[in-house]
């Protein structure tokens, strides 16, 4: 319950003027409980496990050395790790680690397919090389 401030007639809480006197009654700002908004400063450093994890997700495109998915599972590793500190410390690059991801995981599954190939002799896993030797 509130008080008037000038003759200490009991309000109600939505009172927004005093019934008794007819003084107006003082708004009083309520606090917001919960957390803050995650807002991501614009000078908020680029977080580099991010990039190193887009930029490996993507070579693994054109890259022969993909063959066993390595490059992609690095990416997807690195993307992962640079997701999760984007969110925890509020840095840049959740798009970057998000695509990284995405890339990682296409071309892994691809570079492990042509591993399959490669080690059971199926000449398919070939085709996969294409992309690299352009």
């Amino acid at each position: 319950m509130k008080y008037c401030e000038k003759c200490g007639n009991e309000l109600f809480d939505e009172a927004v003027i005093c019934p008794k006197c007819g003084c107006a009654v003082r708004y009083e700002k309520t606090q917001r409980t919960g957390k803050p908004s995650a807002q991501v400063n614009a000078s908020a450093p680029i977080n580099v496990c991010a990039l190193v994890g887009f930029i490996l997700s993507l070579s693994s495109i054109l890259s022969i050395l993909n063959v066993f998915g390595l490059l992609a599972i690095a990416g997807v590793i690195n993307s992962v790790i640079g997701l999760v500190n984007c969110t925890r410390e509020k840095h840049r690059g959740k798009v970057f680690a998000i695509v990284g991801i995405i890339v990682g995981a296409v071309f892994g599954v691809i570079g492990l397919y042509a591993w399959i190939g490669f080690v059971s002799d199926d000449r398919s896993w070939l085709v996969l090389l294409i992309p690299g030797l352009i």
